[in-house]
């Protein structure tokens, strides 16, 4: 929606499984179609017009923190053997959109691998190196 109004023009469908980066909650408490919610400021992973979406319709990825001093590598795929996208930061926010099921080990430490986004890049990364933040 263009705002945070049921009663407010529609922007955009989005589909179901769709990537939106959520930020500011900017309603109180409100009920939707007989669902209990807030409405949030939203962008498409790369679009740049700010959307309005109620939360009762949204599903959450889980959001962690990079946990590695001296970074953390960013893969293609899920094993050290593939190509290097990138760093990221200590301390760095992440979307986690799924996790390997099977146990891996980097360096004599367990884990498994994590398919994260953080609204620029995606890619993998060892879970062994992320802190759940929510």
């Amino acid at each position: 929606r263009k705002r945070a109004s049921i009663y407010s023009t529609g922007m955009d469908a989005v589909d179901y499984g769709t990537l939106l980066l959520v930020g500011d909650r900017v309603s109180n408490k409100e009920i939707v179609n007989n669902k209990e919610g807030y409405w949030f400021k939203t962008k498409r992973r790369h679009g740049r017009n700010t959307l309005y979406a109620f939360d009762a319709y949204l599903g959450y990825y889980p959001i962690y923190r990079v946990n590695a001093t001296s970074g953390l590598t960013v893969r293609e795929r899920a094993t050290v053997n593939s190509i290097k996208v990138t760093k990221l930061d200590d301390g760095a926010k992440v979307y986690s959109i799924s996790v390997q099921r099977e146990m891996d080990s980097v360096d004599n430490v367990a884990g498994r691998w994590h398919k994260i986004h953080n609204g620029e890049i995606e890619g993998y990364v060892f879970g062994a190196y992320l802190i759940e933040e929510n």
